[in-house]
């Protein structure tokens, strides 16, 4: 081990680029070329052939793969042994074109073919230079190598068994790659590896998504996820990763086939999630990117112009220009959430599962059937930076969003009421620094009322866990509060933590003798345990019979049919909730 380290890898500790004869980058660089054709090797260096590759092997390595090979290492001069992979009984691995080896085997292994034998001569400024590597190898020798590559594992192999190849043809602009649930355009060239073309076309589809009549999912989401804009890829695609043993496109393409695709990444709509829940319930695709970054904020007016047409494509609204201020609730929500997501000069697609959120007197939308929102937004004031406001104008704007978030929770408005008490949180965030004390105890009041508020909206949206998470903030440091326990209370019966929940109730009819809810609650949450113990005991009874039949050799027994009727009822009713208004 320690010969292999002085024989290959020393060279990059002991010589610097300085020092060598040799340019490390115009050495590297040319690994990048993606054609087949063999580089000419660099002045002094000189391959032998002494095993030519199996006809079937025509690939060679590139930079950035890993190479596997086994070496014997001698001295031009008296022929002397100085390195052995082969004496050592262990393979050698390294990355190719990334300086870990001497320049000579960087060059020279980029010409070979998997199962070759060469022997490469390598002159000293593409070996060990002057200094040589000592004590086995003096300054100025020129070294020779026979090197038999194993095998290489490419970069380019996309799954590393094979299967799915894809070289750049055409470098793409930008850093920005598709994301799971994008829009890609793709432009596709496909052929037989023959060159007969078999595929030609424009496809349109969300990355992830089933192409039907296409290469299977797995393969073309692999490749798009690492395409740049206006890149061209080449894939070499193995039949196992595209049409199978039954061939494809129509009989074009044959049981069993290699088929090479190029694809030409033309556009990239992205997606993001814009609703006030982040449960994609709302989501918008950029059909158009805006200015720089910022985007509209609460309290400042914008002006958009919004189309709204039907699934069908029918318009609805057409180019209507609005100007409103943001945050309080003048439009849907449809447009109140998704304003906050557009910057200036975008346009944006957007679809919406829920027809409270993109019904609109005013624009004339109903909430019966899907319909899709197109805005641009044109212009917004800018807001104050946040590092520039004072603690007061934040206690100010938190008591303003908490004021809001109180109308719209009796408005029925639970969404927007859910954004606004999280954007309490948001705006007295950093309570620590504040140095006005009566100013702090205010921000700690209305952060607690947040916190509050939102274990309440939740519960009412069904959020169950979110409603659960927000009550233990507030009973970790208050285990006491009659709130938060109910709320809490009601979470885990809809969670079915049944023994929780009736524990939590049990404090509060402690407190409040006469708190008919958590009674009732408490009461459906002791039958609902009840009928999940007869269940899961049935279950294991019928397990175990199963068993021992089983053994005997016996077909397991079938549940009795009243037992597998009662499996469908239906729970009990669940608890109203909180009835009160918010805190």
């Amino acid at each position: 081990a320690q010969a292999s380290a002085s024989a290959l890898g020393h060279t990059v500790s002991t010589m610097s680029d300085e020092e060598s004869d040799y340019d490390y980058d115009d050495g590297y660089d040319g690994m990048d070329d993606l054609d087949d054709q063999e580089e000419a090797l660099p002045e002094g260096l000189t391959k032998e052939v002494l095993k030519e590759a199996p006809d079937t092997e025509w690939r060679k390595p590139k930079k950035g793969d890993e190479v596997i090979v086994h070496y014997d290492g001698t001295l031009q001069s008296d022929g002397s042994k100085f390195d052995s992979s082969r004496d050592r009984g262990e393979t050698f691995k390294f990355t190719l074109g990334i300086g870990k080896v001497i320049p000579g085997w960087e060059k020279g292994l980029a010409t070979m073919k998997r199962g070759e034998i060469a022997r490469l001569t390598i002159p000293p400024n593409l070996a060990y230079g002057e200094d040589g590597a000592p004590p086995k190898i003096p300054g100025g020798a020129t070294i020779v190598f026979e090197v038999e590559l194993l095998d290489f594992i490419s970069k380019n192999d996309l799954f590393r068994d094979g299967g799915l190849f894809k070289e750049v043809v055409k470098k793409g602009k930008g850093y920005e790659t598709p994301s799971q649930g994008d829009e890609v355009v793709l432009d596709v060239v496909g052929s037989l590896e023959d060159g007969t073309e078999v595929d030609r076309r424009e496809l349109i589809f969300n990355v992830g998504d089933e192409v039907p009549g296409f290469l299977p999912t797995k393969g073309l989401t692999k490749v798009v996820k690492g395409m740049k804009q206006q890149e061209t890829a080449k894939c070499t695609i193995r039949s196992d990763y595209a049409y199978g043993d039954a061939g494809g496109l129509d009989g074009k393409v044959p049981g069993g086939a290699t088929v090479v695709y190029e694809l030409t990444l033309k556009v990239t709509r992205t997606m993001e999630d814009c609703s006030f829940t982040e449960d994609k319930a709302l989501m918008k695709k950029k059909m158009k990117d805006g200015q720089g970054f910022k985007t509209p904020e609460e309290f400042c007016k914008a002006t958009i112009k919004v189309s709204v047409a039907k699934a069908t494509g029918e318009s609805i609204v057409a180019d209507r220009e609005l100007s409103f201020v943001v945050g309080l609730g003048k439009q849907n929500d449809l447009i109140e959430a998704a304003v906050l997501k557009l910057k200036k000069g975008e346009v944006g697609e957007l679809r919406c599962s829920d027809p409270s959120m993109y019904a609109s007197e005013e624009l004339g939308v109903s909430d019966s059937g899907e319909v899709v929102y197109t805005i641009e937004c044109l212009d917004f004031e800018k807001a104050p930076d946040k590092w520039d406001l004072s603690d007061t104008d934040k206690v100010e704007i938190a008591q303003r969003k908490k004021d809001l978030g109180g109308d719209f929770f009796k408005q029925g408005r639970l969404l927007l009421a859910l954004h606004k008490y999280k954007g309490v949180k948001t705006a007295v965030e950093h309570t620590d620094s504040m140095k006005d004390r009566e100013l702090k105890t205010k921000a700690l009041d209305l952060k607690r009322a947040a916190e509050l508020n939102l274990g309440m909206v939740n519960l009412k949206l069904k959020r169950w866990s979110e409603a659960l998470r927000h009550c233990n903030v507030i009973l970790t440091k208050e285990p006491g509060n009659i709130k938060s326990l109910y709320r809490r209370a009601t979470a885990q019966y809809h969670l079915g933590d049944f023994d929780k929940c009736m524990s939590d109730l049990v404090r509060v009819v402690e407190v409040e003798p006469n708190n008919a809810e958590a009674r009732k609650l408490h009461a459906q949450a002791k039958q609902a345990q009840k009928a999940h113990d007869k269940k899961a005991k049935g279950f294991f009874g019928n397990m175990c019979k199963a068993f021992g039949q089983e053994e005997k050799g016996a077909d397991p027994a079938e549940p009795p049919a009243e037992e597998a009727a009662k499996e469908g009822e239906a729970p009990p009713a669940a608890a109203e909730g909180d009835k009160e208004a918010a805190a």
